[in-house]
């Protein structure tokens, strides 16, 4: 009897982790070859969507999980027939993007900013072909995103007390901790971009969306007693995952460690840069599983999921930026970027 319940516990411990495991499937890339996407059970991202444009003896085929704020654009540039292409430039507003030549053509990423304006968009190609200057626009409409708005005050403890920054320690460890990001951000790698990407987590299960608006308890000690003061709103400029502390988290993408380290509001905090200004950043984990340097690729494990830093309770929090402009990373996931 004894030895049945061993067995029976063993096969429910084996079957949970089995359930929470990461399992790669395959994805067709752009090019009809595939690239590896790995996900938690359970979750499939949306196809991309695609706006192809033809004119001036080139092809632009753009690819997006929805052409709206917040969204990161894959593009794809190549001659409309078999001859020699030289792509100089391209300019999307009065942003100048960073290209990757490949051997069938180049490649490009855009943001659409979660406060851009809705509506058209252009981008301006500069280019060489068959010995020829020529440039080609192309235009496309960037839908609106109703972004969500929390109505239910957020209480941060130590975090919402407004006199516990003011310690000088605490007042050094900040500003430490922004040199440590500014530094990272403003590390400028090429392109490392490969054609697999990965889930942060191995479950989905988002507790709060990117760019969701949030309310902040506010309060102060005097006397010994708590004054509440205004609450404050801010806008939350990633997405938070559901993670039991020390479960894994990872690289969604190839590239390289810019920041595997312990700061004031974001707790163990990894960056990676993926090349061309692209970077994806996990903060408030329990563990470091990379140090600064290292080069990772797609679902590699780069953590453990906490609630280091300015955290209510154990999740994984997960930005990307562009440019500086912030995306919601988990768009990254229906790019079928190709090599």
């Amino acid at each position: 009897m004894i030895k049945n319940i061993s067995l029976l516990f063993f096969i429910l411990f084996f079957l949970l982790n089995l359930s929470c495991s990461i399992a790669p499937i395959e994805a067709s890339g752009a090019d009809g070859k595939t690239g590896s996407l790995k996900l938690p059970p359970g979750f499939t991202p949306p196809a991309a969507k695609k706006l192809t444009h033809s004119g001036g003896g080139i092809v632009v085929d753009m690819y997006a999980r929805d052409f709206s704020q917040g969204n990161l654009v894959y593009c794809e540039v190549y001659a409309a027939e078999s001859k020699e292409l030289e792509l100089k430039s391209a300019v999307y507003g009065k942003m100048s993007l960073a290209l990757t030549k490949k051997t069938w053509g180049y490649r490009t990423f855009l943001p659409i900013g979660p406060e851009a304006e809705p509506g058209k968009k252009t981008i301006v190609f500069s280019y060489i072909i068959d010995g020829k200057t020529l440039t080609e626009t192309v235009v496309f409409t960037a839908a609106k995103t109703d972004f969500p708005v929390s109505r239910t005050p957020l209480d941060l403890g130590k975090y919402s007390n407004q006199g516990s920054e003011a310690k000088p320690e605490i007042v050094a460890f900040i500003k430490e901790s922004k040199k440590k990001k500014d530094e990272a951000f403003a590390s400028r790698e090429n392109d490392l971009i490969g054609s697999s990407f990965s889930h942060p987590r191995d479950l989905h299960y988002i507790t709060s969306q990117f760019w969701s608006k949030r309310i902040y308890q506010r309060y102060k000690i005097e006397n010994k007693k708590r004054i509440r003061l205004k609450d404050t709103e801010k806008i939350h400029r990633g997405t938070d995952l559901r993670g039991e502390t020390g479960t894994p988290a990872f690289a969604m993408a190839d590239g390289k460690v810019v920041l595997a380290d312990l700061l004031y509001y974001e707790g163990n905090m990894v960056v990676i840069d993926h090349g061309n200004k692209l970077f994806s950043y996990y903060m408030h984990m329990s563990a470091l599983k990379v140090k600064k340097g290292d080069m990772v690729k797609a679902g590699d494990q780069i953590g453990a999921v906490g609630s280091t830093g300015l955290s209510t309770a154990a999740h994984l929090h997960v930005s990307m930026i562009l440019n500086w402009i912030e995306l919601d990373p988990l768009s990254l996931l229906s790019l079928p970027v190709r090599n």
